[in-house]
């Protein structure tokens, strides 16, 4: 069935790179293989860690992704030295506050602008996405807002159908466990 998209609300735009925003799915183009998940890292098997905590990054222009694995988009990179809050390890995968300067996506249709820059969520069990300018995929989930939530406005996307917003507390990308050294 076809329906009529009305002026004030671009979710066929957003459906466009997200196919459905309320299921957890990705494109079947980009969901990583989903036969066996791989064995834990020896670091993880080695020792039990305490979550959170801070590490620091090992290497030289490491890319933060979106998910656990290679085949998620990049969101950032980070360098030898640079501090993370490591909030839990997966599979060789450990998930990280969102570094200086990352931002997350929101569906403008389900935000309300205020004059300020301010935004508040006006629908229940809404998606906020990890935004990226290395990749034009928007399908990685971060975290859902409720309804009266309220969000930073930072900018737009270039379609127009999506705010970049700052982060919310909750919101988690990627760095693989063979970057992030504990902080002594």
């Amino acid at each position: 069935s076809s329906s009529t998209p009305t002026p004030s609300c671009n979710r066929d735009a957003w459906r466009r790179w997200s196919p459905d925003w309320s299921e957890s799915r990705r494109p079947a183009s980009s969901a990583p293989a989903s036969s066996s998940p791989p064995a834990p890292s020896s670091a993880a098997a080695g020792a039990a860690r305490s979550f959170p905590f801070v590490g620091h990054v090992s290497g030289t222009n490491v890319r933060v992704r979106s998910g656990p694995d290679t085949n998620y988009y990049p969101v950032a990179k980070l360098t030898a030295g640079d501090e993370v809050t490591v909030y839990s390890e997966e599979y060789g995968w450990m998930s990280i506050a969102p570094p200086k300067g990352s931002y997350s996506l929101i569906d403008r249709s389900f935000v309300d602008k205020a004059a300020d820059g301010a935004g508040i969520v006006n629908a229940e069990d809404v998606w906020v996405r990890a935004g990226s300018d290395m990749d034009n995929n928007r399908y990685a989930k971060q975290i859902k807002l409720g309804k009266g939530a309220s969000v930073k406005i930072i900018g737009e996307t270039e379609d127009n159908s999506a705010y970049k917003i700052e982060p919310p507390d909750g919101a988690r990308v990627w760095v693989s466990s063979q970057f992030i050294k504990t902080a002594n």
